[in-house]
């Protein structure tokens, strides 16, 4: 009995703790948005996200969104599906975006961890789902699950938006729900945070 009434205590002040952090949060984001600004939200890599933004003509919102989700800014961020830098960009669809760039950069692969490098060819991948697909929801499903799942997604004959259609199906796909929910807030944030700067 004393077992269970310790497990029921810990957990009110572990649920205690962790709504007057989120509160906190809330204060500190509303009260002090430089706060936010610098360290929740930060704009790091301003002049190269501006830049390749400007160029390929993608949202600059949308890119820090990207590599606020995929990285949290870290250059050298390694997912296990092989996906480096602050894009999270594999080998694959690197040498698929300059082949398709027809660049006459040097760049190879291994410099996938220069962020000028790695924001370049993120922002140009962006742009060319841009083309292919309507919304940002989208863009960001294909950015995160391929090109292939999204026009499967799609094309299943139900006729619904992306995001609803993953709403439905998100226990079969709850990462590309998550993801592409999780991108649209944080655009939004960022959007309000540097929109009135």
């Amino acid at each position: 009995m004393k077992f269970v009434i310790k497990k029921r205590k810990f957990g009110v002040v572990f649920f205690r703790t962790f709504l007057v952090l989120v509160v906190t949060s809330i204060i500190v984001f509303l009260a002090y948005p430089h706060f936010a600004r610098n360290y929740l939200f930060p704009k790091k890599y301003s002049e190269c996200i501006s830049k390749y933004s400007q160029k390929y003509g993608v949202d600059e919102y949308f890119v820090y969104s990207i590599i606020y989700n995929e990285s949290r800014f870290n250059e050298y961020a390694q997912s296990n599906a092989g996906a480096k830098g602050l894009m999270q960009i594999t080998e694959t669809t690197f040498n698929w975006a300059k082949n398709r760039l027809n660049s006459d950069d040097y760049y190879e692969y291994k410099d996938i961890f220069d962020y000028e490098v790695n924001i370049k060819y993120g922002t140009y991948i962006l742009s060319t789902l841009r083309k292919e697909f309507k919304t940002d929801k989208e863009v960001a499903a294909a950015y995160h699950s391929g090109r292939g799942k999204v026009n499967e997604w799609l094309s299943d004959g139900s006729n619904k938006p992306l995001d609803e259609y993953l709403k439905d199906n998100k226990n079969k796909y709850p990462a590309a729900y998550d993801y592409i929910n999780k991108v649209d807030e944080v655009k939004k944030i960022y959007k309000k945070l540097y929109s009135e700067v």
